[in-house]
């Protein structure tokens, strides 16, 4: 019988009572301790130790949200590259058309926001080096905006606005590791045109646009004081939380 678990951060050592969410898979597989069982596909995999790791000490949340996933992800190990490939692909384009534009628009950039939203499935360099004006420009939007704001109010101090903005950006951070695999992979295996600078700037600027964008959103949390209002930021956080559980099982699919 299996014991009830609370997933926590990081890695553990085998036969504790502690065990983030892939060495939890492990166990109740009976593969050997680790946070990489061969039962689960690497991006998924990637993804989901990243993503236990946002919550930070909320063991609560974590176990909440990743524990349902559990069974969607089991069995989906594939040798099939171009598997890996298109569930690589899936998690790039959900970063940029709905996290991005989620704090894009939760932030007051409604055109950027749309300007993104409207772009075709992200599924090759192609298409983001195509894109890439698109994604300079709403940087650049971002960047202006929340500098503005910052300059408008009794805001918090530099730091503490740097500190909460990376937390509130990486609460659902699940592809910060991605890009690196899928370069090599695209290199190696020449499923894709290689991957270049401009590609790698492309999706640079998509999160320059999500980080100040949310940097915008922690400035409107203090409402004209210098106290940030988590609770103004959760609506948002709760939304991409439910998304990314989509995502997740969206690339499971992927056969």
């Amino acid at each position: 019988m299996q014991k009830p678990v609370t997933l926590k951060l990081g890695s553990h050592e085998p036969n504790g009572d502690q065990m983030c969410v892939m060495e939890y898979i492990a166990y109740i597989e009976g593969e050997p301790w680790s946070d990489r069982p061969t039962c689960v596909c690497p991006i998924i995999g990637c993804l989901l130790r990243t993503w236990n790791d946002t919550f930070d000490e909320d063991d609560c949340q974590r176990t909440d949200v990743l524990l349902p996933l559990v069974s969607t992800v089991i069995g989906t190990n594939s040798d099939d590259l171009n598997v890996k490939i298109k569930r690589s692909w899936l998690a790039i384009d959900w970063d940029i058309r709905v996290r991005t534009t989620t704090w894009l628009r939760a932030s007051g950039l409604e055109q950027e926001a749309v300007s993104i939203e409207s772009i075709p499935t992200i599924e090759s360099c192609e298409k983001l080096e195509k894109y890439f004006d698109t994604f300079k420009k709403a940087a650049n939007i971002a960047i202006i905006s929340s500098s503005v704001s910052a300059s408008y109010q009794d805001a918090p101090d530099f730091d503490s606005i740097r500190n909460i903005t990376s937390k509130t950006f990486d609460h659902v951070n699940i592809v910060s590791k991605l890009t690196s695999w899928n370069e090599g992979a695209i290199k190696e295996y020449e499923l894709d045109r290689n991957w270049d600078i401009l590609a790698d700037d492309a999706i640079h600027n998509c999160t320059y646009a999500g980080w100040y964008a949310t940097m915008g959103c922690v400035l409107a949390s203090c409402e004209g004081t210098s106290k940030i209002s988590e609770s103004y930021l959760q609506p948002t956080k709760d939304f991409l939380q439910h998304s990314a559980k989509d995502l997740i099982r969206r690339m499971a699919e992927v056969k």
